[in-house]
C-alpha cells in the first residue's frame, strides 16, 4: 500500500532527480511533485491499481519517462528560482504587516 500521510515526498523529489518514474497516491501532498507524466498518481488504491500501475510504467520502460522526470525536477526544484520565490512572499508579508 502507498503511503497514506507524506508532507512532502523527498524520496519522490529524489526520483524524479534521477529520472524515475514514481507512484504514488493522491491523497498526500505528492501529487504536487509527481503526476501520471513521471510515472503514476493513484487515489487510495488497492493491490490492482498499483499493480497495473507498476505493469504500465514497466511496459513503457523508464526511458520513456527519464526525461520527462528530469525536466519537472529541474522545473519544481530549481535552487534560484525558489530562493526569488520566497523573497518575493517575504517581501510581500513584510509589506503587509507594516501597512
Amino acid at each position: 500500500q502507498l503511503s497514506a500521510e507524506e508532507t512532502f515526498g523527498k524520496v519522490v523529489a529524489e526520483a524524479l532527480a534521477c529520472g524515475t518514474p514514481v507512484i504514488t497516491n493522491t491523497e498526500t501532498a505528492n501529487p504536487e511533485l509527481a503526476d501520471d507524466l513521471s510515472g503514476a498518481t493513484l487515489p487510495a488504491a488497492g493491490v490492482a491499481d498499483l499493480s497495473a500501475a507498476v505493469t504500465r510504467i514497466l511496459q513503457n520502460g523508464k526511458g520513456y519517462y527519464t526525461p520527462y522526470c528530469r525536466d519537472r525536477a529541474e522545473k519544481l526544484f530549481d535552487k534560484e528560482k525558489n530562493i526569488a520565490q520566497y523573497r518575493n512572499m517575504y517581501s510581500e508579508l513584510i509589506e503587509g504587516y507594516t501597512n
